[in-house]
């Protein structure tokens, strides 16, 4: 799997939001597997997105796309400047959960 990850400022989460939700089948026709959404503790209007999907060839396909839309989504809803996308892979997972208590661990 590979994944592009973006944080970047709206300037308006709810319509944010909403053209994320209508854009859902497009990102499907273009490989996006499944995505996660985090927004800022300290600034709602902050948000990461990061969208999954089976190949860095389906990744740089959806990056370059016209019809996927990326650029003419973003003025649509009103952003001012164009992030910048990781595009990369998990090498590496570590659950912490519980590993605090020997006796858990047992």
């Amino acid at each position: 799997m590979v994944y592009l990850v973006s944080i970047f400022p709206v300037p308006d989460y709810d319509l944010w939001q909403t053209e994320l939700a209508r854009g859902t089948e497009r990102r499907r026709r273009h490989g996006v597997t499944r995505h996660w959404v985090y927004r800022g503790s300290d600034d709602p209007n902050e948000v990461m997105m990061v969208m999954e999907l089976a190949s860095l060839e389906d990744a740089k396909a959806f990056l370059a796309s016209p019809e996927a839309g990326t650029r003419a989504w973003m003025d649509r809803i009103g952003m001012e400047i164009y992030p910048t996308f990781f595009v990369g892979e998990r090498i590496e997972e570590a659950d912490y959960e519980d590993t605090h208590d020997p006796a858990q661990r047992a």
